[in-house]
C-alpha cells in the first residue's frame, strides 16, 4: 500500500514536471518570435531613421545655402538704399541751384531790357529795330552776334546770359540723368525686395520641414529605445525560465572567472567605455552598455567563454550580432559584425572565431561591441576579461 503511495506520487511529481517543462518551452518559442519579429522592427526603424537622418543633412544644407544668399541680398539692398539718399540729396541740390539760376536769367534778362530802353530813348532806332524784329530770345541773341561789330554792346552782360543758359542746360540734364539713375536702382530694390521675400518664405519652409523631420526623428529613436527596452525584459523572461529549466535538467552552469578577449590581444585599445556617455551620433547622453574594441575590418572576433549561441543576425542598430550563453545567467553579445561565422544554437568553445569585426548598425566605424549581461542586465565588462 505504501509502495502504491509512493509511485503516485512520483507519477504526479512527474506530470507535474513535464507540464512545467512544456509551458516553459512554449514561451521560449514565444519569446523566440517576439525576439525575432522586433529584430526585423527595429531593422526597419534603423532604416528609416537613416533616411530621415540623411534627408536632415540635405535640408540642413540648403537651409545654409539660402542664408548665405539673403545675407548677400540684404546688404544688396542696404547698399541702394544708401545710394537712393544721396541722389536724393544730390537732387534737392541741383534743384536749388536750378531755381537759382533762373533767377540770375531773369535778373541779367531784365537788366538787359533797361538797357535796350535806354538805348531806345537815346535814338538808336536801328539796333532796336533789329532786337525787336526777333521771334525769340535765342534768335535775338544770333542777331545780337551778327550786328556785334556795329557797336558796343555789354559784353559782361552777353557772356553772363550765355553762361547762365549753357549752366540751366547743363543742369537739366544732369537732373534728367539722376532721375533715371534713381528709378533704376528703385526697380532692382523692388526687385530684390520680392526675391528676399520669396526666399524668406522657402527658407520658413524648409525649416518646417526640417523641424518635422527631427520630431520624426526623436519619435523614431524613442522607439529604438523602447523596443531595446523589450528586448532586454524578453531577454531576462529567457533566462528566468532556462534557468529554471536548466535546474530541472541539472544542465551545465558557468562557473566563474576570467573572460577571453574578444579580438586579437594586439587591439587592447578601448575607444567608448562602459557607462553613460554622449551617443557619436544621436548626439544625445545615452548609456552606453558595453565597451567598444576598435581595428580593421574583418578582424577575427572570438567567444569569451564556452557557450551556446542564442542569436546570430541583424540586431537593430547592433548591426549584425551575435549572442553568447555561457550559463549561470552569463551572456556575451558582439555587435556591429561584417560577417557572421557561428549559428543560433552553435555550441561555441572559448577562443573560436564566431564572427569577423565591421561598422553595420547605427556604428561610427569597425569596432566590436563586446557587451556581458549578468541575469539579463548589463554590466561593466571590464572586470570579466582585465586583470584586477
Amino acid at each position: 500500500m505504501k509502495l502504491k503511495k509512493k509511485l503516485v506520487v512520483v507519477l504526479l511529481f512527474a506530470m507535474v514536471f513535464n507540464l512545467v517543462f512544456a509551458t516553459l518551452e512554449e514561451k521560449i518559442k514565444e519569446n523566440e518570435a517576439a525576439k525575432k519579429q522586433l529584430q526585423n522592427e527595429l531593422k526597419k526603424i534603423n532604416d528609416q531613421q537613416a533616411q530621415n537622418e540623411a534627408k536632415q543633412s540635405a535640408l540642413e544644407k540648403e537651409v545654409n545655402i539660402l542664408n548665405a544668399e539673403i545675407r548677400v541680398v540684404d546688404a544688396r539692398i542696404q547698399e541702394l538704399s544708401q545710394q537712393i539718399s544721396e541722389t536724393e540729396n544730390a537732387i534737392s541740390v541741383k534743384e536749388e541751384e536750378l531755381e537759382q539760376a533762373r533767377k540770375d536769367e531773369a535778373y541779367h534778362n531784365a537788366r538787359m531790357k533797361k538797357r535796350l530802353r535806354t538805348m531806345y530813348k537815346s535814338g538808336h532806332f536801328s539796333y532796336i529795330e533789329i532786337l525787336l524784329g526777333a521771334d525769340d530770345f535765342s534768335e535775338m541773341l544770333t542777331r545780337v552776334d551778327k550786328v556785334q561789330f556795329l557797336l558796343n554792346y555789354d559784353e559782361e552782360t552777353l557772356e553772363q546770359l550765355i553762361e547762365i543758359r549753357n549752366f540751366i542746360a547743363e543742369t537739366k540734364k544732369q537732373l534728367e540723368e539722376t532721375k533715371q539713375q534713381l528709378t533704376a536702382m528703385k526697380e532692382e530694390e523692388t526687385v530684390q525686395q520680392v526675391s528676399l521675400k520669396a526666399k524668406h518664405s522657402e527658407l520658413q519652409n524648409k525649416q518646417a520641414e526640417l523641424e518635422k523631420e527631427e520630431q520624426a526623428l526623436l519619435n523614431i529613436e524613442n522607439q529604438v529605445v523602447k523596443d531595446a527596452d523589450e528586448l532586454t525584459k524578453i531577454l531576462k523572461k529567457q533566462y528566468a525560465d532556462k534557468r529554471a529549466q536548466e535546474a530541472a535538467a541539472s544542465a551545465a552552469k558557468y562557473t566563474g572567472g576570467k573572460l577571453m578577449w574578444p579580438v586579437p590581444t594586439k587591439y587592447k585599445r578601448i575607444s567608448s567605455d562602459f557607462g553613460m556617455r554622449l551617443h557619436p551620433t544621436l548626439k544625445r547622453r545615452l548609456l552606453h552598455t558595453g565597451i567598444d574594441v576598435p581595428a580593421p575590418r574583418g578582424t577575427p572576433i572570438y567567444a569569451a567563454a564556452d557557450g551556446r549561441v542564442i542569436h546570430s543576425g541583424w540586431l537593430g542598430s547592433y548591426g549584425y550580432a551575435i549572442i553568447v550563453d555561457h550559463g549561470g545567467g552569463i551572456m556575451t553579445l558582439y555587435g556591429h559584425c561584417s560577417s557572421l561565422i557561428s549559428a543560433k544554437d552553435d555550441y561555441v568553445k572559448r577562443g573560436q572565431n564566431i564572427a569577423k569585426m565591421g561598422s553595420t548598425g547605427r556604428s561610427t566605424g569597425s569596432h566590436v561591441h563586446f557587451e556581458v549581461r549578468k541575469n539579463g542586465e548589463y554590466v561593466d565588462p571590464k572586470p570579466y576579461v582585465m586583470k584586477k
